[in-house]
């Protein structure tokens, strides 16, 4: 077995632990930072910026992240608060303040994890009031006004979201999950 090599270790700017982190085209990192922060770091580790998101609840912890091919990136709110009000956006690069805002949405509920496939978001989100997890697909991405055009119950709670080359959405959920274990839609 090969050996990994540590090329670079930061610590995140409020010093708190990422959820989870994404990677660009070009090696470019994207961390999570305390509850609403994004931090970018170039594949040397070195900053880039700083961006943080406007949550509607200061109790709000945004812990889902995706970047696609054209280095757009999407976060969403996975916990604290009220998750009535979490929101899921979409950010475009922006050269003067490193990202800016291109549509901001609010799925009713936390959204866990996030994948882009072509011109579709799927999100996987979770109810806690209604004991339901959902597969949430919105279309017209690239637009300032995504449309939601799938609303899916899944088993609760919903942890993870996987898409093959076809389109088809995968997801996992806890043990104590009504139908725990692994689920397949396919998704046309």
């Amino acid at each position: 077995l090969g050996a990994a090599e540590e090329e670079w270790l930061n610590e995140t700017p409020s010093a708190t632990a990422s959820p989870v982190v994404a990677v660009d085209r070009q090696s470019n990192v994207y961390a999570l930072d305390g509850r609403a922060g994004i931090v970018k770091y170039n594949s040397e580790g070195e900053e880039l910026y700083r961006f943080v998101l406007p949550v509607a609840d200061t109790a709000h912890r945004v812990q889902a992240l995706h970047v696609d091919s054209f280095d757009c990136v999407y976060a969403g709110v996975s916990t604290g608060g009220l998750s009535i009000t979490a929101r899921l956006w979409k950010m475009i690069p922006n050269d003067d303040t490193g990202l800016e805002i291109l549509w901001q949405v609010e799925p009713g509920g936390w959204v866990e994890e996030i994948e882009v496939q072509g011109a579709k978001l799927f999100a996987a989100c979770n109810f806690p009031d209604f004991n339901q997890g959902r597969l949430r697909i919105y279309e017209a991405i690239d637009s300032s006004d995504p449309i939601q055009t799938l609303d899916q119950v899944i088993p609760y709670p919903v942890n993870g979201l996987s898409l093959n080359k076809a389109g088809e959405a995968f997801t996992c959920h806890d043990t104590n999950a009504r139908d725990a274990g692994l689920g397949g839609l396919k998704i046309r």
